[in-house]
């Protein structure tokens, strides 16, 4: 899985693309618990000075997307049980809130696409490709947090998306036998505009998934260093050779 390409526009700096490709990463889940986020690294991925890459990772290590080794160096969050706990009773919280507001308030647009979401997710996980089910499951859910119209509650939910999709990227083997999952259902909500039956469905999705992972996932005591920095896409691609 790759950001996606990133060109400067009106207003915006390096820096701020930069953030936003790492932020869209690690949301995505496309980096490894524990993987190591290198400014010379990050610079040489984005195609970008060193600047804007220590900008963007400093930027992410104050809004706790990413923590910090004892060299300073930016890091993957590795969470401990408590963690991923505390991570899944605040996602039971907003993101119910966000599946409620999104009925009152979306499209028919927004459901079609988050209808198409859906049954990519279903056929990449039916051949067995559970990252490209990931990605699909990724923009099903925030084409419904979207919709709600709420750019704050959205942001929090990023941030704890960000925490934990490293983990659940990890945890794929083992959601691969989790019980059918609750995204038509949850359409069918959608749909109808019935808010509490929306909010009811998506959170019996993540309380159910919570559960299970609890009981089957190894919480490590400490980051495991990998390599994975070529996931990113260069903010500026390099010209096709003559």
């Amino acid at each position: 899985m790759k950001p996606a390409p990133l060109e400067p526009g009106a207003g915006q700096r390096l820096e701020e693309l930069a953030y936003l490709a790492l932020r869209e990463a690690l949301i995505r889940g496309d980096f490894a618990p524990g993987e190591t986020l290198a400014i010379r690294s990050i610079a040489a991925a984005l195609q970008i000075s060193v600047m804007p890459a220590r900008t963007a990772l400093r930027r992410l290590i104050a809004e706790q997307c990413l923590d910090v080794d004892a060299g300073g160096t930016a890091i993957v969050p590795v969470l401990r049980r408590a963690e991923f706990a505390e991570i899944t009773s605040l996602r039971l919280v907003l993101e119910p809130m966000a599946a409620r507001l999104a009925a009152a308030r979306i499209t028919d647009a927004e459901l079609d696409e988050a209808a198409r979401m859906s049954r990519l997710g279903a056929e990449r996980r039916a051949v067995g490709d559970e990252g490209g089910y990931q990605l699909a499951n990724y923009h099903f859910h925030f084409a419904i947090y979207r919709a709600a119209r709420s750019p704050l509650l959205l942001s929090m939910i990023e941030l704890l998306w960000m925490r934990r999709s490293p983990v659940m990227r990890e945890s794929q083997p083992y959601l691969h036998v989790r019980s059918a999952d609750l995204h038509d259902e949850l359409m069918l909500a959608l749909r109808s505009h019935d808010e509490q039956r929306a909010a009811a469905v998506l959170y019996e999705d993540i309380d159910r998934a919570g559960k299970y992972l609890t009981g089957r996932l190894h919480f490590p005591d400490g980051p495991e260093r990998v390599t994975g920095i070529a996931t990113l896409k260069p903010l500026h691609p390099r010209p096709h050779p003559a």
